[in-house]
């Protein structure tokens, strides 16, 4: 099994208490149905900084990340069948980026 990264970013907020309530089982549906390959349940973060040689852009830059999870899949193709799937995705209009972890 590969591990593999996944960086939610973009993507609007739910717009009342019952929308989010909603996305958030939706969710956990979404969790569920992966079962063992889910690694954890996801972390949102706050508004990120990037930092480059020309400094520190305190706005996330152009795609700000959203969340992050763990995830593992037997390739790369399965792992990505189950991001096709995400509320991220399918109701909130944000991405997704996935990348395997490397063994240091």
């Amino acid at each position: 099994m590969t591990k593999f990264l996944i960086a939610f970013h973009g993507g609007k907020n739910p717009e009342t208490k019952e929308a989010g309530m909603a996305h958030m089982q939706a969710w956990n549906k979404w969790l569920d149905d992966m079962g063992e390959a889910a690694l954890d349940r996801g972390q949102y973060v706050g508004m990120s900084k990037t930092v480059s040689q020309d400094g520190v852009a305190n706005d996330g830059g152009s795609n700000p990340i959203k969340g992050i999870m763990t995830m593992q899949a037997d390739d790369e193709a399965t792992a990505l069948k189950h991001c096709a799937n995400c509320p991220h995705i399918t109701s909130m209009g944000g991405t997704i980026e996935i990348a395997p972890i490397m063994e240091m």
